[in-house]
């Protein structure tokens, strides 16, 4: 049997990737809160509070990265995807703009490391790493976001209205050579969540 090609091995693994993101992201966001085990839910944020634990808002949230044999095939080649969270504070202004109150961008990287056959998911802020023998136990852990720390209680007032905000977004990282001039004519695997909003309650 005559061996694949290295060109032919990048023009099926760019197939590869162009089957995912259509797959991931072409639903809207209308449907973000259908449970996480549902087939066809959209990528996003499904749900999403805020906790106050001794002058801290603490963030959990549950997400939703659709995932199938394509998304499987892709990371075993190497790619590695980046899961960003994007969360906001504003307060409401009746005749005037809203006001930006706190912001803050969390990054988290999902890969396989072939040689453990393992998934690894890290914290790309703290720097934490996390190994799991599945790619739907690393999924989990990727898309449950538990107690983050997000706002200082004294950035609000009891007094005033505020909304948070919180979205997803998904890169595709570190591509192999063979594949870095191809991904020039796509949108470079690059996907933004619709807004998650609720009132922060004091």
């Amino acid at each position: 049997m005559e061996p694949v090609r290295p060109r032919h091995r990048a023009a099926l693994l760019l197939s590869s990737l162009c089957l995912v993101w259509s797959c991931l992201f072409e639903a809207s966001t209308a449907g973000a809160n259908v449970p996480l085990s549902e087939t066809g839910a959209p990528f996003g944020v499904r749900s999403a509070y805020l906790q106050l634990v001794e002058g801290v808002y603490l963030l959990t949230a549950r997400l939703h990265l659709p995932v199938d044999d394509n998304l499987r095939s892709v990371l075993k080649d190497g790619v590695a995807l980046q899961l960003g969270l994007e969360f906001r504070v504003i307060r409401r202004r009746s005749y005037w703009l809203d006001e930006d109150v706190a912001a803050l961008v969390q990054q988290y990287q999902l890969r396989y490391h072939a040689v453990s056959d393992r998934y690894l998911v890290r914290n790309l802020n703290g720097g934490e790493q996390l190994s799991f023998p599945t790619l739907e136990a690393a999924l989990e852990q990727l898309t449950y976001i538990e107690k983050l720390p997000v706002l200082d209680q004294a950035l609000v007032s009891k007094d005033r209205s505020y909304e948070a905000r919180l979205r997803a977004i998904v890169d595709v990282g570190e591509l192999p050579s063979a594949l870095r001039w191809l991904m020039f004519w796509t949108d470079g695997g690059h996907r933004v969540s619709e807004w998650y909003s609720w009132q922060v309650l004091h």
